[in-house]
């Protein structure tokens, strides 16, 4: 082979264009790998082994109990079938009741087992029912068998006519019965 036809102006182009193809080829790999950051941030996530399943922008509804429908949106939710479990990011769940009344529980996190339809939400935790009762706190779990919100974290609810903080609360879906546990204090408007 003769040097001076390897190097032919025809070549010179695959050369360039082949060497511009292995940088990209390059900066991809890197990206993909998380090596190269934006605002001190990785741009790309990686997925655990355990995940067996991630989606973004989330819409699930829940129909298969007739005493409640809910409806679960959240940011993102990772599904790990081995666990029985979802893992929510900004989860919003709302509860329609057989008799229509709703119930809205949002926080930074969540996790639903499959298994037993229990969830723990946590972090910002709201409690919002279709009469207007306020519940928030930084923690709280939901019981699908018995239909029951609880916590034994600091609680305050919220309604036009009064103010109630405390320690610890159970509330009945299905009776609407609230039960603070301890340190209960309570404002009458």
């Amino acid at each position: 082979m003769m040097l001076g036809n390897f190097f032919r102006p025809g070549k010179k182009v695959a050369i360039t264009g082949g060497l511009i193809v292995l940088v990209i080829l390059f900066v991809a790999c890197m990206w993909l790998k998380g090596d190269i950051k934006k605002d001190g941030a990785a741009l790309l996530k990686i997925m655990s082994k355990n995940v067996d399943l991630q989606i973004m922008d989330v819409h699930y509804t829940e129909v298969g109990d007739p005493d409640s429908i809910w409806e679960i949106n959240a940011d993102t939710a990772k599904y790990m079938k081995k666990d029985n479990m979802v893992f929510f990011e900004n989860v919003r769940v709302k509860l329609i009741m057989s008799d229509g009344k709703t119930f809205v529980m949002t926080g930074d996190e969540g996790r639903l087992r499959t298994d037993t339809k229990n969830i723990k939400i946590r972090g910002d935790v709201e409690v919002v029912s279709d009469k207007g009762d306020r519940f928030t706190t930084d923690y709280l779990d939901y019981c699908s068998s018995d239909k029951r919100v609880y916590t034994d974290g600091r609680i305050t609810m919220k309604n036009p006519q009064m103010e109630v903080s405390g320690i610890g609360m159970s509330l009945s879906l299905k009776t609407e019965k609230v039960t603070l546990l301890s340190a209960v204090r309570t404002l009458i408007k």
